[in-house]
């Protein structure tokens, strides 16, 4: 991805030295260096609801119960922000496993929420593996569905519908490579070249089209949706300056990407 243009902006702050200080560290903890570890007949569970409150039990444990992975939207298990309904913080021991599988598979994950920023940021956390191991084996979401949207953004970053599986009954693999999240919702502690290397292999297989000027308009939202007082104006207003007015919900998701990509304001 080519460097962002430099902006002739000045910024003004009361205290610089404690300004620099804080951004080094915030971006120090966007240094992380997640890891793939292997484990040889690990089991993946559907998920189900457990006695301490919001929080759900599945993901991949060994054959003795021994909890491997699941998903976390906080690096501390004891963060306040896993204390939701797509946190998966232990496993539990089946009444018997229903299928065993001789295949090695990725663990993908789980996001028990179709919106597509969590699709984004949470599904997407552990594909870095796949983008530096392309074509190497199956990989494994904790699902029931997955959206439309969803299997389009894995095709463009190269994972195929057939080369994804989902997990609705206890399943023992051959091994199951789990590669760590890359980030977590509720954190700056990430690594963000590996996300990166996800993103840009998808916008790497959608050529740019479009006005190099766009505005991403809501005005054809749904009523559910929050919209911006008086946009009708400015829609206009950006469309008599050369602007082309785009409703992304309304593209399939290589176009949205094909135009963003070929915009520079």
């Amino acid at each position: 991805m080519p460097d962002s243009p430099a902006l002739d902006v000045a910024f003004y702050v009361a205290d610089e030295q404690g300004l620099r200080n804080s951004l080094e560290k915030s971006l120090a903890k966007m240094s992380l260096e997640p890891k793939a570890s292997v484990f040889e007949n690990a089991i993946i569970l559907p998920t189900k609801r457990t006695e301490l409150g919001a929080t759900l039990a599945g993901g991949v444990i060994l054959p003795t119960g021994d909890f491997l992975a699941g998903h976390s939207r906080h690096e501390s298990p004891q963060s306040s922000f896993n204390q939701d309904g797509s946190v998966i913080l232990r496993g539990y021991l089946p009444d018997r496993v229903t299928v065993k599988r001789d295949e090695t598979v990725i663990w993908g994950g789980s996001n028990m929420q179709s919106h597509f920023g969590h699709i984004l940021m949470e599904l997407f956390s552990r594909l870095w593996y796949t983008t530096e191991n392309p074509n190497s084996f199956r990989i494994v979401f904790q699902q029931q569905w997955l959206p439309d949207f969803a299997y389009d953004l894995l095709d463009l970053a190269g994972i195929g519908k057939k080369s994804v599986l989902l997990i609705t009954e206890p399943t023992q693999f051959k091994s199951v490579i789990i590669p760590e999240q890359c980030l977590y919702l509720h954190s700056a502690r990430s690594s963000l070249p590996k996300i990166k290397t996800v993103f840009d292999s998808i916008r790497a297989n959608v050529p740019k089209a479009g006005s190099d000027k766009v505005y991403l308009s809501r005005t054809k939202l749904g009523k559910k949706t929050a919209h911006l007082s008086g946009e009708e104006y400015f829609e206009q207003f950006y469309a008599d300056h050369g602007y082309q007015i785009v409703h992304p919900q309304l593209l399939p998701i290589a176009e949205q990407i094909s135009v963003i990509s070929a915009a520079r304001h």
